[in-house]
C-alpha cells in the first residue's frame, strides 16, 4: 500500500508532498498537514466503516456528504475550506481500510473566546439556516438521536429523570428546517492573519431542524462544567444569529429543547456526573439562561 505522500502525488496530482504534522489522531479519525510545490493542503484519513462520523456508509453516501464543500463553493460561503479533486474529479480515494480526502489548509490561529467572535459565528450559523435548498440531511437526525439516547439510559443511576428529558425531545422533528453545521464552537473555527474566522469540520453539516444550530452551544459551550455562564458571549451569538428579528418565547424554548439533546449526547463523551449536573442546573436555571437570547446588543 502506498505511503499517504505518494497517494496524494498519484490522485491528486500534487508534486513533492510532504507530511507537515499530525493535527488529529483518534481511533476512527487522523487530520494530517501537509505542503507541496502547490500550496499547504489538510488530508483527512477515516476507517472506512466509520467515514465522515457515519456507520458502515456507502460510497455513494461518502461522496454526498463531502458534496457540502462544492455547495457552500457555489453559494459563496467563504468561511469554509475548499475541497480538492482528485485528477479524476473524485472527492475521495479509498487506501486499504481507509477514506481520504483533501482539503484547502487555512492558515491562521484559534480565535480568542470572546463576544466578538462569537458574534462572528452567530452571523456564520444564521446564513447557513436561512438556506433551505441544500438536498441533504444533517447527520444526526432527531429520531435517531432519541433512540440512541434511550438505549444509553440504562447505564446512568438518573435514568429516569433522563429518560424523562428524552420524551421532551421529540417536538425537534416538526420544526422548520435549514442548512446545519450542528458544532458551531472556538475548537472549530480558525482566524486568519487577515481577521476573518472560518469554520471547520463540516463533515456532518446537512439540512435538519432550524433549531439544533442555536442549541448547540447554549448548554454544551456557554455554561461550563463549573457551572458558570458566560452571557456575554450567549448574547453576542444570539444576538448576531437573530439580526433585527429577536427571538419570541416560543423560538426560545425551541432553542433550549435542542440544547438538551446536544447536551444529553455529550454526557457520554466526558464524565457523566459532572455533565449531569450541568444538564440539571440549566434545568433550574433556564429563565435565566434564557434571557441571553433576549439581550439585544452585547
Amino acid at each position: 500500500m502506498p505511503s499517504l505522500t505518494t497517494l496524494v502525488e498519484r490522485h491528486w496530482g500534487l508534486s513533492h508532498v510532504v507530511s507537515d504534522a499530525t493535527l488529529q489522531q483518534g481511533q476512527t479519525r487522523s487530520v494530517i498537514a501537509m505542503r507541496s510545490d502547490q500550496g499547504r493542503f489538510v488530508a483527512k484519513m477515516y476507517q472506512r466503516e466509520w467515514a465522515l462520523g457515519l456507520v458502515n456508509p456507502s460510497l455513494a453516501e461518502i461522496d454526498q456528504r463531502l458534496g457540502i464543500f462544492d455547495y457552500l463553493a457555489r453559494i459563496g460561503v467563504r468561511q469554509a475550506p475548499s475541497i480538492l479533486k482528485t485528477i479524476a474529479g473524485d472527492r475521495f480515494v479509498r487506501m486499504g481500510g481507509m477514506i481520504v480526502y483533501v482539503l484547502e489548509r487555512i492558515e491562521g490561529t484559534p480565535p480568542p473566546p470572546t463576544p466578538d467572535t462569537w458574534a462572528d459565528l452567530g452571523r456564520v450559523a444564521a446564513r447557513l439556516n436561512a438556506r433551505t435548498d441544500y438536498p441533504h440531511d444533517y447527520a444526526i437526525p432527531v429520531p435517531g438521536a432519541i433512540a440512541e439516547l434511550t438505549a444509553q439510559a440504562a447505564r446512568y443511576p438518573f435514568k429516569q429523570e433522563f429518560l424523562h428529558l428524552v420524551s421532551t425531545l421529540d417536538v425537534l422533528q416538526t420544526q422548520p428546517r435549514g442548512l446545519i453545521h450542528g458544532e458551531l464552537n472556538l475548537a472549530n473555527s480558525i482566524r486568519s492573519p487577515a481577521g476573518r474566522l472560518s469554520v471547520l469540520d463540516w463533515d456532518q453539516a446537512g439540512t435538519g431542524p432550524w433549531a439544533l444550530e442555536p442549541g448547540y452551544p447554549l448548554i454544551t459551550t456557554f455554561l461550563s462544567e463549573d457551572l458558570k455562564f458566560d452571557a456575554r458571549s450567549a448574547a453576542a451569538f444570539y444576538s448576531a444569529w437573530a439580526g433585527h428579528r429577536g427571538i419570541d418565547a416560543g423560538r426560545r424554548d425551541i432553542i433550549f429543547t435542542a440544547a438538551l439533546l446536544h447536551a444529553l449526547r455529550y454526557l457520554r463523551f466526558g464524565d457523566p456526573h459532572r455533565r449531569w449536573a450541568r444538564i440539571r442546573y440549566a434545568l433550574a436555571h433556564k429563565q435565566e439562561m434564557l434571557l441571553a437570547l433576549d439581550a439585544g446588543a452585547w
